[in-house]
């Protein structure tokens, strides 16, 4: 599990990045406010004369970030498309990965959701349409029912929900985000930018259709069906994963606990629209 970078790592690769950022594009300014976040590696909101306002994001010195921060630097400052975030400057090479992007409307943040879901499904379908770069690690399908040992209640239907997730695979030749939720779907009228990259992999893109989903019913209490062609069994598949991933150990901080417990809480969502699938 990842440790916390101690405060003077933290500090040498805040110093590193900001040195980097002034020698590309300028010294930050105006103001500056730290942004918190669940998974490791630092956030700022800015402003840099010339520029307007930024959002930074960057490596804290601990090697999980490090590697989290590179991944999404170098797919953002690959793949260029309207529903991607603006990336002026960054290096995933670098000691310290950084990258600078220009900032969104604070508004325009989910949730809530917005009333229409047209324009949310429209930008998962184009962006998952993109030639996905080579480095991303492409996934294999899995049982995520088998052998699971959850202290949810199936209400007798493990076996059924176990069925209902074979008929579907994640393993797929798309891009797809792979943790797309509340607090990454930017949605500004109809224009969508989705954000936080870190996760990224080759797959079937219906994956990030039903973690929208499963977010909207779970944060707007509302059933949104998703535009894919077995919905049972793409909640079913949804639940396990989400369950599975809820079970595992969170890694130190309180970021950790924060992904696991919001984890739980969608598996449960998912969970009983399965079952009313069923």
């Amino acid at each position: 599990m990842p440790a916390e970078p101690a405060d003077a790592v933290r500090r040498e690769a805040l110093h590193r990045v900001l040195q980097r950022i002034e020698a590309e594009i300028g010294p930050l300014g105006g103001d500056i406010r730290a942004i918190d976040g669940t998974a490791p590696g630092v956030r700022m909101v800015a402003g840099i004369a010339g520029v307007g306002p930024v959002f930074v994001k960057a490596s804290d010195g601990s090697p999980e970030a490090g590697e989290a921060v590179a991944a999404e630097v170098a797919l953002l400052m690959t793949l260029e498309h309207r529903s991607l975030p603006s990336v002026l400057a960054g290096d995933p090479t670098d000691e310290v990965p950084w990258m600078v992007q220009a900032r969104l409307d604070d508004d325009g943040w989910t949730p809530p959701w917005p009333s229409r879901m047209k324009p949310v499904w429209a930008a998962v379908a184009s962006l998952s349409a993109l030639t996905p770069p080579p480095w991303l690690p492409t996934v294999a399908d899995v049982d995520p029912w088998q052998g699971l040992i959850t202290t949810e209640d199936t209400r007798g239907h493990h076996a059924a929900l176990q069925e209902a997730a074979s008929r579907v695979s994640i393993a797929g030749q798309s891009l797809v985000h792979g943790d797309l939720g509340s607090g990454n779907v930017h949605a500004a009228g109809r224009r969508v930018t989705i954000v936080d990259w870190s996760d990224a992999f080759v797959g079937n893109a219906d994956v990030d259709r039903l973690s929208i989903a499963v977010d909207v019913a779970h944060t707007d209490r509302r059933r949104e069906v998703p535009p894919v062609d077995d919905v049972g069994g793409w909640l079913a598949k949804t639940a396990g994963l989400l369950l599975a991933a809820a079970a595992r150990p969170a890694w130190p901080g309180p970021g950790g606990a924060a992904v696991r417990a919001t984890q739980a809480a969608l598996a449960r969502t998912a969970l009983d629209w399965a079952i009313d699938e069923l």
